[in-house]
């Protein structure tokens, strides 16, 4: 069971107040995600009681699922079983809020689009532009709850494909980025050394594996 931050309203894509963030939003974002098959569905399907019933099509009606809406503020899950761990799953998008009046304005448009506008937001930041294999532009959310530990007006995320390895540091010479990743096995990372030598850092190596299968 889950208390509820009251005071979060939802807010369009030009700051404008639409409605209050409550429970039931986060009952709709399930439901939502069921009934779309989200891909990323299966990771609570086992976890909350009724779900994979209601994915399967034995049980249509999604008040049997285990998640409820107690009052405005309080939220309430049931599991299948015991998981430890399952606080950890709430912050998936999975489990993200949805308002279901937005939600049945928008239609099949919801969160389809790069358009702004096709979501709500209750966030730090407003996404301003979507522009497919470019850039993602987000600005600061003037009505944010805690926007005093916001210390960012705008972010900007650049796209990048990977298949010019130089092209990173060219952009962060150029001051289009504020970092840049180098690659030890590239051309010219003699003079990447060279001229930033002193601000070279090195990540922590991850955990993580890959596998190439070549077929010859």
């Amino acid at each position: 069971t889950y208390k509820i931050r009251k005071g979060i309203k939802w807010y369009t894509s030009e700051g404008e107040e639409y409605a209050n963030v409550t429970a039931k939003d986060f009952v709709t974002g399930l439901k939502h995600a069921a009934d779309s098959k989200a891909g990323g569905i299966y990771l609570v399907q086992d976890s909350i009681a009724g779900l994979s019933d209601y994915l399967s099509g034995t049980n249509k009606d999604f008040s049997n699922v285990g998640v409820k809406a107690i009052d405005d503020y309080t939220l309430q899950y049931t599991l299948k079983q015991p998981e430890p761990y399952w606080n950890s799953k709430t912050t998936y998008s999975l489990l993200f809020p949805v308002n279901e009046d937005f939600l049945k304005n928008k239609g099949k448009d919801f969160g389809k689009s790069t358009d702004p506008t096709s979501i709500l937001y209750n966030g730090p930041f407003l996404l301003k532009s979507l522009t497919a294999k470019s850039s993602i532009e987000l600005v600061k959310n003037e009505h944010y709850w805690d926007k005093k530990n916001v210390h960012f007006d705008a972010i900007k995320f650049s796209y990048y494909d990977g298949s010019d390895q130089d092209a990173l540091v060219r952009g962060f010479t150029d001051g289009a980025y504020n970092f840049a990743r180098v690659f030890p096995t590239s051309s010219n990372y003699a003079s990447v050394e060279k001229k930033y030598k002193d601000n070279i850092f090195y990540t922590e190596p991850g955990a993580s594996t890959s596998v190439i299968g070549v077929n010859i």
